[in-house]
């Protein structure tokens, strides 16, 4: 069978789709994978189809409403809006390459972000599934992802906060979609709309041992466990093994895909920390939230690696909070700390410590070098911390998301 997948966001949240593609094609389905221009080189690596959209993530992330978005994203109304500012130059070429990666497909999986899928699905009359690396679905259990956590107001809160959210994001990024739906594919805006957001079948890519799945969501959503990338072929630079071996576990500093408004500030912050904190440390550049510096000799910067590879050798993660980094520390069983910048990373800072493996999240406009210093000698001097962040990675090790997800994928294509 033909399966193209929709994949849209940053590396951490193209890359787990990239490994369910692996599994599928493993499984003996032909698969390709839609995602931004950005991303042709990775997944080219792994032997995948690619079907470029011609968006540019990094590039869209670097503008002036990406930057908006960083500064002023942790309002959940503004980053939505700032979102759809940011997204609505793009959608119709997004739309049009999305649609021109269907042809031929039998059978299609698509991401949250994904504009147009199950539309799609339904109009070339294939099974079309949701899959989401978030617990992005509605329940009385907690507040939508999106809404920074700490109200506890109850059921009919929680229930709320989704569909203020759904309100929002259809007043912002709703408008053009439909438009090009309605021309393009004789869709009607109403139909299309219920179809993008109600697709029956969804996936979700995520531990029930992180997040356990809640009681009022329908059998029909599957909680897999992570899907993992494999990523055996990685070498890492011998200056970093050489410096891993010079002394003990250092802490890792990284924030990703995230734009830091100031990212030499932010860097030196980072060093202030480690130095207050008495720690060795390793610092990712990324795509813009930190910088090549000059280091003291305790430091080393890179500009990227392996989570799987580096994260088990840490005394301690530090990281924004996006899904893909915070799956990869909660594999390595390492304590994390999260400073979230938008977004669902509150969220997950928020879990990691009802988790009890890493202390309260730190937002990034309350970042200080002492605030930082405190967390991370917590992280590493409390001992419950480490064994809880053990027992838990040894539970997610135990699963396999990416063969559970393609079992029920094979399932529901036969039903």
């Amino acid at each position: 069978m033909k399966v193209t997948i929709l994949a849209t966001g940053t590396r951490g949240d193209v890359q787990p789709y990239v490994a369910l593609g692996l599994g599928l094609k493993a499984a003996g389905h032909q698969v390709r994978v839609a995602s931004s221009k950005t991303f042709s080189e990775f997944v080219g690596a792994h032997a995948l189809e690619f079907h470029p959209l011609e968006v540019d993530v990094k590039q869209v992330l670097g503008s002036e409403v990406g930057a908006d978005i960083m500064k002023k994203g942790s309002n959940p109304v503004q980053f939505i809006r700032l979102y759809g500012k940011l997204m609505r130059p793009f959608i119709e070429q997004q739309l049009h390459d999305s649609w021109q990666a269907c042809q031929g497909a039998d059978a299609l999986i698509y991401s949250p972000l994904s504009f147009g899928g199950a539309s799609f699905g339904e109009k070339l009359q294939i099974p079309h599934f949701l899959a989401k690396i978030q617990p992005v679905g509605i329940t009385r259990e907690f507040p939508s992802p999106v809404i920074p956590p700490g109200i506890k107001l109850g059921g009919m809160y929680n229930l709320l906060t989704y569909k203020v959210v759904k309100q929002i994001s259809r007043q912002t990024l709703t408008p053009p979609v439909k438009d090009w739906l309605q021309a393009n594919l004789q869709i009607s805006p109403a139909r299309s709309w219920r179809q993008l957001q109600y697709q029956k079948a969804q996936l979700f890519g995520f531990s029930d041992a992180v997040v356990p799945k809640p009681h009022d969501w329908p059998d029909s959503w599957y909680v897999t466990g992570y899907w993992v990338l494999e990523q055996s072929n990685w070498q890492p630079p011998a200056e970093l093994i050489e410096f891993l071996a010079a002394g003990p576990p250092p802490v890792y500093i990284g924030f990703g895909s995230m734009k830091s408004q100031s990212p030499a500030a932010l860097t030196q912050l980072a060093i202030k920390a480690l130095s207050l904190s008495n720690q060795r440390g390793i610092l990712l550049t990324g795509w813009g939230s930190l910088r090549q510096t000059d280091l003291p000799k305790d430091v080393y910067i890179v500009d990227s690696v392996s989570h799987d590879w580096l994260f088990p050798q840490m005394a301690a993660v530090v990281h924004h909070g996006g899904s893909g980094t915070t799956a990869a520390s909660l594999r390595a069983g390492v304590p994390t700390i999260i400073t979230p910048f938008v977004a669902d990373q509150p969220f997950w800072g928020d879990r990691i410590q009802k988790l009890g493996i890493g202390p309260a999240p730190i937002r990034q406009n309350k970042l200080t070098a002492d605030a930082l210093s405190k967390s991370i000698s917590a992280a590493i001097n409390h001992q419950p911390f480490k064994e809880r962040a053990v027992r838990l990675s040894q539970r997610i090790k135990a699963e396999n998301g990416v063969a559970q997800a393609v079992d029920i994928f094979n399932q529901l294509i036969k039903d």
